[in-house]
């Protein structure tokens, strides 16, 4: 077991999913990264995802050459990786991991132990610092924030949260978009044994953009551009709309019962968090 490994694999860009089959494959790598062979079901075990799921990750880990084939199969064991955290981008650095450049100059300027006890020599004058309102703490986690209702540590919470709300409008590029949509086909064809209308011709085109990729993308946007939250929300509302005789003919069929599912799903979270 790598913690080494582990460590690093947080600082990445990552999706829930890609992060959590990662962190589980680095539980079994050396401090290098090599020697990776756990079984896809050990993998889905530990994650509590499915070996389908598990197998669709790993090949995303493949593409972005963070997970590299070290050795194939055979009989006596599985496939053998090795974890590459070089491939990956890394994620910008947590604010209060950031060193302040005064508070270096001002741990620069005590050279002896005389020095370091006229820092803390008391005084009579009653700076603005003593006042409680707005004292200063030396620790990272509780220190105040230009904003000073906020410590430090809230104020990067909220800075993650609304950088995390500007990601779910502005997560990738349209090639990003187009390959999660692209996933949420498969599944809708998977899970209806339906398959697209022909494109042939402009107007075949924009009935098929209507009937069928709006709907994929407006699923996409209702999962926070999630994969996996989107090809369990495409599955859930088929089996809702079988039971209750519904009929399916295209992705736009089920975008009602979809959104319906979403708002009860957040109305149960609102509920859990309230009692």
């Amino acid at each position: 077991m790598s913690w080494k490994i582990s460590g690093l694999v947080w600082e990445l860009e990552l999706t829930h999913s890609q992060q959590s089959v990662l962190l589980a494959m680095a539980e079994h790598a050396e401090h290098d990264g090599s020697k990776v062979f756990p079984s896809v079901a050990r993998i889905a075990w530990k994650t509590n995802y499915s070996d389908r799921q598990v197998r669709r990750v790993m090949s995303e880990l493949r593409e972005m050459e963070i997970l590299v084939i070290a050795k194939e199969s055979n009989r006596y064991r599985p496939r053998e990786y090795k974890i590459d955290i070089s491939a990956g981008k890394k994620k910008k650095l947590f604010r209060a991991d950031i060193v302040s450049p005064l508070a270096v100059e001002a741990d620069s300027t005590v050279t002896s132990r005389d020095d370091a006890d006229i820092l803390h020599e008391p005084s009579d004058l009653t700076s603005a610092s003593t006042r409680p309102d707005i004292a200063m703490s030396t620790r990272p986690d509780i220190a105040m924030s230009d904003d000073s209702s906020l410590t430090i540590k809230e104020q990067s919470l909220k800075d993650s949260r609304a950088k995390t709300a500007r990601a779910a409008n502005n997560r990738g590029t349209k090639k990003i978009h187009d390959k999660i949509r692209g996933k949420l086909e498969e599944q809708f064809i998977e899970s209806t044994r339906l398959v697209a209308p022909s494109m042939n011709t402009a107007k075949q085109r924009k009935a098929t953009g209507a009937l069928w990729w709006d709907p994929l993308m407006e699923i996409a946007k209702l999962s926070n551009w999630d994969e996996l939250y989107g090809r369990t929300l495409i599955s859930r509302t088929v089996q809702q709309m079988r039971k209750d005789k519904l009929t399916i003919s295209s992705p736009k069929s089920i975008l009602n019962v979809a959104r319906s599912i979403v708002a009860e799903s957040a109305i149960d979270n609102y509920r859990e968090v309230s009692a």
